[in-house]
């Protein structure tokens, strides 16, 4: 996407120029050996006629593997949009950079701007979670809501309460009112599953597992768990607690209805999600039989894909551990990835990577983790003018802060959807809306996120923080002058590690002016840090730096500095360079040669390499 703020805008006369105004790939991600474009709009002002190209390269890190020239050569005012057709290597879960220069006749590069893209055989690999909630009869927009989502890469969409009823999943007729009161159109939901197809995206249809309206419970109260009193479980008697055992009929019940989304209404899956409590219940009253309802999720979740997979062979299951409960119960199950909804306890930024690294051991490292974390600030902060406030300012860098912990802790998050909207609520219909300049500013995160996704979410690497900081002459950073650990602290660089097959990866994000360390509440924008030293106790042959904050995101090269009187103690063996610049996330890749000398002396200090 275009990045105003690195634009040398006094090089550019805009009463006759020649810009890009936007870029960004024709579907949200590739499956192998398919084909790629990019759409880049080019806006023209003044009367003169341009002629010129647009260069296209595309890198996977520093690494060009591929160029295209594109002639233009236009004439009048407007906006122009051209598809460039890409090729791009059949190798599967790769994230590709694309940087777009747009030259004159005179080969002077006039405009930049930046994108990216990746290569998946199936969303499970990358799941960048997106929701809609919007299902209104008379919603004009629906593609435009679905291509914006294409924009930010999402890949795979929760239909938030699009059913008409939780236990009868489809209505009676096209136009229908559900169980909050909200008039909404069966045809909506259909249109949008088409389109989210079109651009490659999944759509889940969301299904509660035990959740029923009144007139059911009213009709079926022997299906009803109950608590020690003999009151019927529910959420504020809007959504009653059913008996989820299998050899209950709402089990078969619920399962049937999951069956016909998928059959009948092409969703590719179901979002499986539950309350967070009761934890037990009582069937059919006090003195009923006891259900602990974490023995049972699994088994449903298990039953579940099979009913489905047997009606669409590609259909998965998502399972919400609201509150983490009880995720170590169903990591193991046949769903597709870890999906937990963050609530307190988990309040700090800290947390967010303790629930990422918890759920990946207890899936063996073999499915992606999704945190639904909710940015209550956006949703207490109004826009006032195209600039915001001072409240909006901090709830915006608070947003930017929870996404890139979980961003750099190997996370996904669920934040985006529907046209620049925000999760704000667990109830999705209250989402916030983005200002279209910070839309522009995730839509940049989002873009780093994919380009460098096989060095973030890599299955085959391990944190390694704690134990690369506890280690002397491992990795310095500012040589005193700054504070950094792994624990995510206020006032701190929270300096994140990983070890993959062949790299070494550094995030640095700047909680330095920070106050607290809690993720869901207002921050201020970070000071911006300039020059950091950092020293790696092993001679690294490459480093390279890239960060969403600055130059378009791309690949920067570190050259080790000349006067390594610099490092710490003894230079030798050590690599030394100074960061340029850190405002809120930078990342540091370090491809390795195992077979290194300089690794092996450096693995003989600490068992991590």
């Amino acid at each position: 996407m275009k990045i105003d703020l690195n634009k040398q805008s006094s090089e550019i006369d805009e009463r006759n120029s020649t810009t890009i105004e936007d870029a960004y790939p024709d579907r949200s991600t590739y499956r192998p050996g398919e084909k790629a474009s990019v759409i880049v709009r080019v806006r023209k002002r003044g009367g003169e006629k341009f002629t010129g190209a647009l260069m296209l390269r595309v890198l996977n890190l520093a690494y060009e593997i591929g160029k295209v020239e594109y002639p233009l050569s236009i004439t009048g005012e407007g906006v122009r949009e051209y598809r460039i057709p890409i090729d791009l290597p059949e190798e599967d879960f790769r994230g590709y950079g694309l940087d777009i220069e747009l030259i004159d006749d005179s080969c002077t590069v006039i405009d930049k701007a930046s994108t990216a893209l990746d290569v998946l055989s199936e969303w499970p690999l990358a799941p960048r979670y997106g929701f809609l909630s919007d299902f209104s009869p008379e919603e004009p927009d629906s593609e435009e809501r679905i291509r914006h989502l294409s924009k930010y890469h999402i890949n795979v969409v929760q239909f938030y309460d699009w059913m008409y009823r939780h236990y009868l999943f489809l209505p009676p007729e096209d136009r229908f009112i559900d169980g909050m009161g909200r008039i909404l159109s069966l045809n909506t939901v259909k249109r949008k599953i088409k389109l989210c197809h079109r651009y490659n995206m999944a759509a889940l249809a969301y299904g509660a597992v035990y959740g029923a309206e009144p007139e059911f419970f009213n009709e079926h109260p022997e299906l009803a768990l109950y608590d020690a009193r003999g009151v019927a479980e529910s959420i504020q008697d809007l959504f009653y607690i059913m008996d989820i055992r299998k050899d209950s009929p709402w089990y078969r019940l619920i399962i049937g209805e999951y069956v016909k989304a998928v059959n009948m209404l092409s969703f590719d899956g179901i979002h499986m999600d539950q309350y967070g409590f009761p934890s037990e219940g009582f069937v059919g009253g006090s003195k009923g039989l006891r259900v602990l309802l974490d023995e049972h999720f699994g088994p449903m979740i298990d039953d579940s894909a099979s009913a489905l997979k047997a009606v669409k062979p590609e259909a998965k299951v998502i399972f919400n551990c609201v509150k983490n409960w009880p995720m170590v119960k169903v990591a193991q199950s046949n769903q597709a990835a870890i999906y937990i909804e963050v609530w307190p306890p988990y309040t700090e930024y800290s947390d967010l990577r303790k629930l990422i690294l918890q759920a990946k051991e207890a899936g063996h490292g073999r499915k992606q983790v999704i945190l639904a974390a909710y940015m209550s600030p956006l949703g207490d902060a109004k826009p006032e003018g195209p600039s915001g406030n001072e409240k909006l300012i901090r709830a915006e860098a608070a947003t930017r802060f929870t996404t890139v912990s979980i961003f750099a802790s190997g996370g996904f998050h669920l934040l985006l959807g529907e046209r620049d909207g925000a999760l704000c609520d667990a109830y999705y219909p209250k989402y916030a809306k983005l200002r279209p300049q910070f839309a522009g500013i995730m839509r940049r995160y989002y873009d780093f996120f994919v380009r460098y996704e096989q060095w973030l979410v890599n299955f085959n690497m391990k944190d390694v923080s704690e134990l690369v900081l506890a280690t002397e002459g491992l990795l310095h950073i500012g040589y005193g002058q700054l504070k950094y650990d792994s624990a995510g602290r206020a006032g701190e660089i929270w300096t994140l590690i990983h070890k993959g097959p062949d790299f070494i990866t550094v995030n640095l994000i700047n909680l330095t002016g920070h106050r607290s360390g809690y993720w869901n509440f207002p921050h201020p924008a970070p000071p911006l840090l300039l020059n950091i030293p950092l020293e790696l106790g092993f001679q690294a042959e490459k480093v390279y730096l890239a960060s969403p904050d600055f130059n378009f995101g791309q690949t920067q090269e570190l050259r080790p500095e000349l006067n390594q009187d610099s490092c710490s103690g003894t230079s030798s063996g050590k690599t030394c360079f100074n960061i340029p610049r850190l405002e809120y996330w930078d990342l540091i890749i370090i491809p390795i040669d195992r077979d290194d000398y300089n690794l092996r002396e450096a693995k003989n200090q600490a068992n991590w390499i």
